[in-house]
């Protein structure tokens, strides 16, 4: 929440109009202080929208897989544009690179709109006591063994988890942990870890 961190960092540019219809070409703004080099959020971004609109046409578990790595801010600019286009009778087609995702009509894009409403997909925080058994810092991925039911739990890491080979001196002792719950329908939950660990109350 809250003000984009470095925004002039993180611009992009109407480069020029697609043909046919009406539509536009992005293309990320660097700033003159940021080099070819470094890497950039604003890929990653585009990414993970498009995942989240191709989420909306496909099934409950493949929207639940995308609307967990994307936070509530995210969702809602989702819903409004696809608000837009309803409002408007409107169909649009995202490319990103060589992949793209297409609305053929306004039918779909109110299925889609109400498959992210807040009813369908619905996010929960839970705290849960356990144990951590694993980490993958590249993937950012945790398993978790609960200590009521020794049940085991997979999921991401959030990003606001910075230090994520941190997570592997916690492995093995109990632990209290924060997550995102994202369930979309009837399909199975998904899980964000959204804060570090931290001992359980009185230890």
């Amino acid at each position: 929440m809250g003000p984009i961190p470095n925004r002039d960092q993180r611009q992009l540019l109407i480069t020029s109009t697609a043909l046919g219809s009406f539509g536009f070409e992005l293309e990320e703004h660097r700033a003159g202080q940021r080099s070819l080099s470094e890497p950039s959020a604003v890929p990653q971004a585009l990414d993970r929208t498009q995942r989240l609109l191709r989420g909306t046409l496909g099934t409950d578990d493949e929207l639940a897989d995308s609307a967990a790595e994307a936070d509530r801010r995210a969702l809602d600019k989702v819903r409004g544009f696809l608000q837009t286009l309803v409002d408007n009778e409107a169909v649009c087609t995202v490319q990103v690179g060589d992949s793209q995702v297409t609305f053929t009509d306004v039918g779909q894009v109110k299925t889609s709109l109400e498959r992210l409403s807040q009813e369908n997909l619905r996010e929960e925080q839970e705290e849960l006591i356990g144990e951590l058994q694993g980490v993958l810092p590249k993937a950012r991925v945790f398993e978790f063994k609960l200590a009521e039911s020794d049940q085991v739990i997979r999921g991401k890491i959030g990003p606001a988890i910075q230090d994520v080979d941190g997570l592997n001196r916690e492995l093995h002792r109990e632990t209290h942990i924060k997550l995102m719950v994202t369930r979309v329908g009837m399909g199975r939950p998904r899980y964000a870890l959204i804060a570090p660990p931290e001992p359980p109350a009185g230890a």
